[in-house]
Order: structure tokens, then C-alpha cells, then sequence
């Protein structure tokens, strides 16, 4: 089994299968960058592991969300799991949120990541929409010391 891998996370907002987007905030923020996001909205998270390490489990902000396998041949392994953002709060001008993933890949323990998000009304469609599409976030990956986690290594917006 290889001790490196690449992992990529693709959002994509219901029922429509939206486009997201993000923006470069620089050093104002803990992240320079945020995801922009609608509140009570429900999002498909696709998880994409290359070469194919399986994923057991996932939590995004504290809520256990299960993920389903839907592709696996040679090149990796793709997973789907759904995500709302029920409940939440809309940000204040110049504040964020920051909603922790955590991905539990099997004999290597958790991969852990913060999105810092803004989050606009549910229907609103001018703002959450500046900044440039958000493909996905890549991350390259290395299976820490004792495969007891897993390392992020770089990370990228496309």
C-alpha cells in the first residue's frame, strides 16, 4: 500500500447540483481562503482517494455523515455522502466559520481538515457567488508515523 495519496473534496450544492464557490481572503482570516456556503442547504460532498485507500467513516462539524461508495477501479476510489447546513447561523460582515471534516481512512487512522466558510441566506445568489468556482480541494497526503493518521502534506483550490 502506498504511504502517499492524493485526496480531493468537490461540494456541489442541492438539488441542482450547483457550483460552489471560494475567495482568496489572504492573512485577514485563519485560512486565506472561504468557501462560500448557504445556510439550511443541503450539499454533496464527493470524496475522490487516489491511489484507492477506503474510507470508513466521515464527520463534518461534529455530524456523523455516511459516506457511499460510488466508483473504484485502477486509478482510485470515489465516495458521495450528503451534508446540510441546517441550523447554522448566518456570518456577520467580516466574520467566518470554520467547520472541521474529519475522514476516517481505514489502517491509517483520521484525515483532518477546517473549511473556513461564509454563510449567506439560504436563497441568496449574488454574494455567495463572487470569487471564482470551486472545483474541488486537493490535498496530497502522506500516512503518518505508525499509520496512526494521515499527514496533509500541501493543499490546493482549483
Amino acid at each position: 500500500m502506498a504511504s502517499s495519496f492524493s485526496l480531493s473534496l468537490t461540494l456541489k450544492k442541492e438539488p441542482e447540483h450547483d457550483a460552489i464557490y471560494f475567495k482568496q481572503d489572504g492573512e485577514r482570516f485563519t485560512s486565506s481562503h472561504t468557501v462560500k456556503l448557504n445556510v439550511n442547504t443541503s450539499y454533496t460532498v464527493q470524496i475522490a482517494i487516489r491511489p484507492a485507500h477506503e474510507l470508513v467513516g466521515a464527520v463534518i462539524r461534529g455530524e456523523r455523515c455516511e459516506p457511499k461508495l460510488s466508483k473504484e477501479d485502477e486509478n482510485g476510489i470515489i465516495y458521495h455522502l450528503n451534508w446540510s447546513t441546517q441550523g447554522l447561523e448566518l456570518n456577520k460582515k467580516g466574520n467566518r466559520i470554520e467547520i472541521p471534516i474529519v475522514l476516517e481512512v481505514k489502517h491509517h487512522g483520521p484525515f483532518k481538515t477546517t473549511l473556513q466558510c461564509k454563510l449567506y441566506k439560504d436563497q441568496e445568489k449574488v454574494h455567495s457567488k463572487w470569487g471564482q468556482n470551486l472545483s474541488s480541494i486537493v490535498y496530497e497526503c502522506k500516512i503518518g508515523d505508525a499509520g496512526s493518521h494521515v499527514d496533509i502534506i500541501k493543499e490546493r483550490y482549483l
